[in-house]
């Protein structure tokens, strides 16, 4: 199994770098990990262009979260530093939000040599019929790969079944999993602490066995002992 946390949250706690980010991931025996640069602050584009590259004899999976394009005037630029982390870091799949993006934009990315992989959204953002018809159009329209959430599917239907049917669609050209849970008071927690969590692993039990692709950690951890009792927690409760 290939499972980590994104470093979104270890940004928020101030460890910028590649190689302390490491040493924490290897600590709790994660083994992939999602790079966050949700905003491009300068201190962690700088630390994944020059500093030292996540092992891959470690974490045998790496993806990168793509910053939302139209916060940039020069997109291009941007897109430009983030091929040169991908070709550093060896880092092969991508995610973005696909909310805000034009046609323009996807192309844009495509021609950067980025692949291109669209994230479901929460409800929030988007509805049911929307999300669903815009997502089949972009995979037609540009051979483009899916990233599933499933705290966002269960947001928009709680029964799983839009959860279920976006696994469906997406499962020839899946990448990874997004992970997480909800409480009263938060969306994005970790799934050992969540209100959902019967439901959560009921789904990724019932459909990893069709299709085994890496789950990234998207609850919020503060130390290494919480994401630690997450990843146990999943690989206990986990039967696949």
């Amino acid at each position: 199994m290939y499972i980590g946390p994104s470093t979104g949250w270890l940004y928020a706690s101030k460890i910028y770098t590649t190689k302390n980010q490491q040493a924490f991931f290897k600590s709790v025996g994660a083994n992939a990990v999602e790079v966050f640069l949700g905003i491009t602050q300068d201190i962690r584009v700088n630390n994944l262009l020059r500093g030292e590259t996540f092992d891959p004899e470690i974490f045998k999976y790496l993806s990168l979260h793509l910053p939302q394009l139209h916060l940039f005037k020069n997109k291009a630029l941007i897109l430009k530093k983030i091929k040169e982390i991908m070709d550093k870091q060896q880092i092969k799949r991508t995610c973005i939000h696909p909310s805000k993006l034009s046609d323009e934009d996807y192309q844009l990315i495509i021609d950067s040599g980025i692949p291109l992989s669209l994230e479901n959204m929460d409800c929030r953002t988007t509805t049911i019929p929307e999300e669903f018809k815009e997502l089949i159009s972009a995979q037609k329209k540009f051979d483009c790969y899916f990233v599933l959430d499933v705290q966002h599917a269960y947001e928009h239907d709680s029964s799983m079944q839009y959860a279920q049917d976006l696994f469906e669609m997406m499962g020839p050209v899946l990448t990874h999993l997004h992970v997480s849970g909800e409480t009263e008071n938060q969306v994005h927690t970790r799934v050992c602490e969540s209100n959902n969590r019967g439901d959560i692993v009921e789904f990724l039990n019932k459909n990893l066995p069709k299709k085994k692709v890496p789950l990234i950690l998207e609850g919020k951890y503060q130390n290494v002992k919480e994401l630690k009792d997450e990843i146990q927690f999943l690989k206990k409760e986990l039967t696949f």
